[in-house]
């Protein structure tokens, strides 16, 4: 399997959550490198994206520690299209992304979910072609998924 994280890699986050202390700062030290490495390509990126999404997906800290209540992929006319309905106990969103051009998701293990539930970690996204955009997410320091699409919007439930 590939790597679909470049920044906000599980080998990262694994160290960050280390017993020694020692692996644990050196981890937090690359993480915050790489956080700044990533901003600057996301200044970019956000420029292609919806600004509503944008200022929707910020104001709800990237998604960050919402719980992926469920992934439904269906067909539109000659095109696919993935909405993926998450929670943060106080609000449920949907993320809706069409005119898939590429989906990948590994879920290799469920033995470090919260309470059995998938979670959503970080998230990169970066710029493919003209028109078409990557959104790689690191869920449960494990599991990874990865969207290659052509919109995305988020829609408060």
């Amino acid at each position: 399997r590939g790597k679909m994280m470049q920044y906000y890699t599980a080998e990262l986050w694994w160290k960050i959550n280390d017993e020694d202390e020692n692996t644990r700062k050196q981890a937090e030290e690359e993480w915050d490198r790489n956080s700044l490495l990533y901003q600057r390509q996301f200044e970019e990126v956000k420029k292609r994206l919806p600004r509503k999404f944008i200022k929707d997906f910020l104001a709800r800290e990237e998604l960050h520690d919402y719980v992926i209540l469920g992934i439904a992929v269906a067909k539109k006319g000659k095109n696919y299209s993935c909405h993926l309905q998450l929670t943060n106990h106080a609000e449920t969103v949907i993320l809706e992304i069409d005119k898939l051009k590429a989906l990948q998701i590994d879920m290799e293990t469920f033995k470090y979910c919260m309470m059995g539930m998938i979670s959503w970690g970080y998230t990169e996204f970066e710029i493919i072609s003209e028109n078409v955009m990557q959104m790689a997410v690191l869920c449960d320091m494990q599991n990874e998924m990865r969207f290659q699409f052509h919109s995305i919007k988020l829609i408060k439930q």
